[in-house]
């Protein structure tokens, strides 16, 4: 829990932060400029959900941006851990073909056969489905998802790449932001040597709201390098925009660090 006085000085700054945000902003801009011409025939809706992850990635990163430019920098990291997922789900089904795109399918008919006949949406996909029906686990998709692109898009290390960022940010913003504990609600409280109090504004762990922006933009950079390659369409802006970032691993934990 942060002393209210000292919070400020125990927050981290990213360096180069201004030049590296208009560089995040130009690559999202320019995915999202070329998300319209990613098509596919139906038979290809691998590939397809691929290209609509990473749209669910840009427009969570835009939910980041904004709240970072709203000054709401101690919830800006909220939509990091879903952009984190869909990127998951963009590389399994891009790299997966049918039998991923089938266990993605079959994961969210579950949720629906959870949901009570009332609330269902689509509950005609319940009635039809015979395929695989288990849920998500993400820490080992990420790992299945390592493999496949190690074996099928030759990433060295994928692996290991993958579950650096499971334990780095599904984790720590499982703890400090989605899930309601000393994490998240620590934030909120303020203590001297004679009284603990709340504040309704969390104190932020990264004083310029910088750290998720970033972070959001770096995932989604390599995300859109994979599947612009894929449909056939030139990566090298991308692939420069997301080098340009610079994000190196010291500076992300930096980022996501609690100082509590």
């Amino acid at each position: 829990m942060v002393d209210e006085a000292t919070s400020r000085g125990l927050t981290a700054t990213i360096k180069d932060a201004e030049r590296r945000l208009a560089v995040a902003e130009e690559l999202i801009a320019h995915i999202e400029q070329r998300i319209p011409d990613l098509t596919s025939r139906p038979d290809l809706m691998p590939r397809q959900f691929a290209a609509v992850a990473l749209a669910r990635c840009c427009r969570l990163y835009r939910a980041i941006r904004a709240l970072n430019r709203a000054d709401m920098m101690d919830v800006c990291s909220l939509p990091v851990r879903p952009l984190y997922e869909a990127m998951l789900i963009g590389y399994y089904t891009l790299y997966g073909g049918d039998e991923a795109y089938d266990i993605v399918r079959g994961a969210y008919i579950r949720e629906l056969r959870l949901l009570p006949q009332a609330a269902r949406e689509g509950s005609t996909l319940t009635d039809d489905w015979t395929g695989p029906a288990d849920k998500i686990r993400w820490e080992n998709l990420g790992r299945t998802v390592g493999k496949l692109l190690e074996e099928e898009a030759g990433m060295a290390e994928a692996t290991a790449f993958l579950t650096s960022w499971y334990d780095l940010l599904y984790r720590k913003e499982s703890m400090n932001s989605i899930h309601a504990g000393v994490g998240s609600l620590g934030l909120h409280v303020t203590h001297s040597s004679e009284r603990v109090g709340a504040t309704v504004v969390g104190h932020p762990v990264d004083v310029d709201g910088t750290g998720p922006v970033l972070v959001a933009a770096g995932l989604i950079g390599l995300l859109a390098g994979h599947v612009l390659k894929v449909f056939g369409f030139s990566n090298e802006l991308v692939v420069s925009l997301y080098e340009d970032l610079n994000l190196g691993a010291d500076e992300v934990k930096l980022a996501v660090n609690d100082p509590a």
